[in-house]
């Protein structure tokens, strides 16, 4: 493209195999705008900014955020930028040029060509941080803390630096400027109501803005422009195609919603009749407003189904756009995105709402997995069109999914001081977010999951927690902080008789909680074992399980133990491996120190012999940590587990006897082992 003018003279993306092909500042900058100003423009998103804000969010409001959005690479001006498809030369990046709105002298030239920004008030510098901050991460200079004088001189200077094409940093400021006002006139009007202060609302701008950012950056749905387009062409160009790319990757749902029908009970949607606590969920109403749900139920008592109705239910009255199903362990939700997936292919019809896999180091949507040719580009073999698996090709873009089954963490990154939390809050905020197996133990994960469920109570948002054993003091604290929000004032803390006296399975919303009869009760005969510092005698119960018929599972507290104990099985078969879990015919113990290849094979391995429809199921022995506790469709014959808290204890019991089949004649009933220390408690003082 030929420097003849600022608008062409400055470039903004450049093809990483060709640095000389490129794509104008102005129009990157128009493509950004485009995709941010059709996210605030979906009813989901103007709903949960109505809600964090407390007011109405406005044509000129938007059109006010959609500047701030447009000025994101303002960097980009400088010489040193500009100069980096070029070989030779000082280079820079377009974050750290930033820094020189701690200049005094640089910030009056600043202002004199964005004059608007001091016009619309103090809040404005808060959302100039946010758009600063778009990749992930604030430049230091910024921080109040950490404030140098020197340094914002520095990167004042950056500034100052002519380009080879004769003009300055400040003629494409300037250039700018003059498009954004034909861009977004109501933006510039008296009587539009001022950027809101609250930090909710700013985060989920930030966060916005980064989504914009990546999507307006993809040249599948933004391509170069041409030497021949105009500038005026840029803006109705990058209109048309962020509505087409927010259709294709399914942020925008208004199309699948148009043509869904809810199916008027869950015996319609799941084809089979509801269990008990299944029964009830249809009775759960929904709000506006956010709402939070408890779903608290013995392990298989079908909770997972519970979840897939209370969401179409809520996507069919418009109040989520998306699912996100967070899950405690990796195993656990490569195993549900399998079962989520079918429920909404039925559902829906297939491909209609894609289930992505949200585990870091998988490719997966659906049955359809990716293949990874570079940092940047994914082979999706046999899809029509792959751009709408675009959320699924970058941890950061997970939760962008229509559907996505994944680990708590990647929830829980939206609360943390973390770069990219605000791109995962906003991401998030329009979803039903399902939190599989609750714990009380936990208390640093009861923690930041209650910073989760304030978000969503900030936001009207909506959650659905599942648990087997959560334990009424907590949560009495989660319903606490949806009810605070609405009513100023949360219940108090129940005591041990009034837990006691709750009924158990149960359905707690915010109105007063629904109780349901169980179908099933499992008796398990428990025996407490002093052997917790010896594997050779673990390892020696557990072999002998096995040759009496039973499937047998080990879980120990650490890495070590495991290994251990799966060195004493080998050694106590000589060779012979029939009897040990084996993958490739290799025995091998199952725990989360796996390169991420050998991880899935063991994964599906245990799937294949465990699970509900393995076709290799046999007596043998599985030694594992934490990562088969809890949240999976596995079934075992006899456990041997560590000591650990009660609730964990239940979890791990529930692996036992989990499925209808013939057990083994010396193993009628459920047996589980407690592994207990033998002496003192000097034990508890070890660093495992």
């Amino acid at each position: 493209m030929s420097i003849s003018d600022p608008v062409s003279g400055f470039w903004g993306k450049s093809d990483r195999k060709d640095p000389a092909r490129t794509h104008p500042l102005l129009a990157h900058s128009a493509d950004v705008a485009a995709v941010l100003e059709a996210l605030l423009g979906l009813p989901s998103y103007k709903k949960v900014f109505e809600e964090s804000m407390q007011r109405d969010l406005d044509a000129g409001l938007i059109a006010r955020l959609c500047v701030l959005g447009a000025l994101h690479d303002i960097g980009k001006t400088t010489a040193g930028f500009q100069a980096k498809n070029r070989p030779g030369g000082i280079t820079n990046g377009h974050i750290e040029p930033l820094g020189a709105i701690r200049d005094s002298k640089f910030l009056k030239k600043f202002l004199e060509i964005f004059p608007f920004l001091k016009e619309w008030g103090d809040p404005c510098s808060d959302y100039l941080l946010c758009v600063f901050g778009h990749h992930g991460r604030y430049p230091q200079i910024l921080d109040e803390a950490k404030f140098n004088e020197t340094k914002a001189r520095q990167c004042a200077n950056m500034w100052e630096a002519k380009l080879p094409s004769g003009f300055s940093s400040f003629d494409g400021l300037r250039e700018i400027s003059n498009h954004i006002k034909q861009w977004f006139p109501p933006a510039f009007k008296q009587d539009v109501s001022p950027l809101p202060e609250s930090p909710i609302a700013q985060h989920l701008f930030a966060g916005l803005l980064m989504m914009a950012d990546w999507i307006g950056s993809d040249e599948r749905f933004f391509p170069f422009a041409a030497s021949s387009d105009s500038p005026e062409s840029f803006m109705p160009r990058a209109r048309r195609q962020a509505e087409l790319a927010l259709r294709t990757i399914g942020v925008d749902v208004g199309s699948i919603r148009a043509s869904f029908s809810l199916p008027k009970a869950f015996n319609d949607q799941f084809h089979f009749p509801p269990r008990p606590v299944q029964s009830v969920i249809d009775t759960i109403e929904t709000s506006r407003n956010g709402s939070i749900v408890i779903v608290e139920a013995e392990t298989g008592s079908g909770k997972t189904e519970c979840a897939v109705r209370h969401f179409t239910r809520l996507f069919a009255e418009g109040l989520v756009d998306s699912m996100y199903f967070a899950n405690p362990l990796r195993f656990a939700a490569t195993q549900l995105q399998k079962r989520v997936s079918a429920y909404l292919a039925d559902l829906f019809g297939p491909g209609v709402f894609p289930t992505v896999l949200a585990v870091p180091g998988y490719l997966s949507v659906d049955a359809i997995e990716g293949i990874r040719l570079s940092d940047t580009e994914v082979l999706w073999p046999d899809e029509k069109d792959p751009r709408k698996n675009w959320a699924s090709e970058h941890p950061k873009r997970f939760l962008c999914a229509p559907c996505a089954v994944g680990t708590i963490d990647q929830a829980l990154l939206a609360t943390l001081r973390v770069p990219h939390a605000h791109l995962r809050a906003a991401a998030l905020s329009r979803s039903l977010l399902v939190i599989d197996e609750v714990h009380a133990s936990d208390h640093f994960m009861t923690r930041l999951t209650e910073s989760l469920v304030a978000l969503f109570a900030e936001c009207g948002g909506h959650i659905l927690m599942m648990s087997a054993t959560l334990g009424g003091v907590v949560r009495n604290r989660y319903l606490n902080i949806f009810k605070t929000r609405k009513t100023g004032c949360g219940s108090a803390i129940p005591s041990l008789d009034q837990c006691l006296a709750t009924p158990y399975p149960l359905i707690s919303p915010l109105v007063p909680a629904i109780s349901v009869q169980s179908e099933a009760r499992k008796n398990v005969r428990i025996e407490l074992v002093r052997s917790i510092s010896a594997p050779a005698d673990v390892a020696s119960r557990a072999i002998e399980a096995a040759k009496r018929g039973a499937c047998v599972l080990v879980l120990r507290n650490s890495v070590r133990s495991a290994v251990e104990t799966q060195i004493e099985l080998e050694k106590l078969c000589n060779g012979d491996s029939s009897l040990l879990f084996s993958a490739q015919d290799k025995p091998a113990p199952h725990h989360a120190r796996y390169a991420p290849d050998d991880r899935r094979l063991l994964d599906n391995k245990v799937e294949a012999v465990f699970g509900k429809s393995g076709t290799e199921r046999h007596p043998c022995v599985l030694v594992a940590t934490q990562t088969l506790e809890q949240s999976l469709d596995v079934d075992f014959d006899f456990l041997i587990t560590d000591l650990c808290p009660a609730d964990v204890l239940l979890q791990r019991i529930g692996r036992l006897f989990r499925h209808e089949r013939i057990r083994p004649e010396a193993f009628p009933k459920p047996q589980c082992y407690v592994l207990i220390p033998d002496g003192g408690y000097e034990w508890l003082l070890s660093k495992e």
